[in-house]
């Protein structure tokens, strides 16, 4: 180990040894633990200088990108478009239109009865 990596890890022993009240005899898993800490930190603070320079790439004018993709058209054939056959729609008789048709012929019926009631008498 380098001795920046040394002094961090022993500036992070010394503060969880103060955390923990500074206990007597805990000194190697406090190195440990700080050891960790550490190590964490500077693969987090690696990964973002990582990501920053990905980040970095040129960025592609949207004209440019217009010139490239107007010049590669493909040429297809117009397709061929089948005739349908047209379908009629179906009549479908609704519950309420039934209703309607046999009240009507019900009432019709009635009229006619009571029409030759009334004749008869």
């Amino acid at each position: 180990m380098n001795k920046e990596l040394t002094a961090l890890i022993q500036r992070q022993a010394y503060l969880l040894w103060k955390e923990e009240g500074e206990p007597l005899g805990q000194d190697f898993s406090h190195w440990l633990k700080a050891e960790a800490i550490v190590l964490a930190e500077l693969s987090k603070q690696e990964e973002r200088k990582q990501l920053k320079s990905v980040d970095k790439k040129p960025v592609v004018k949207k004209s440019a990108v217009k010139k490239k993709s107007a010049s590669k058209k493909k040429v297809v054939a117009p397709k061929k478009s089948v005739a349908k056959k047209k379908v009629a729609p179906k009549k479908v008789a609704t519950k309420k239109a039934t209703v309607k048709a046999v009240v009507k012929k019900s009432a019709t019926k009635k009229r006619a009865a009571k029409k030759k009631t009334t004749r008869r008498s």
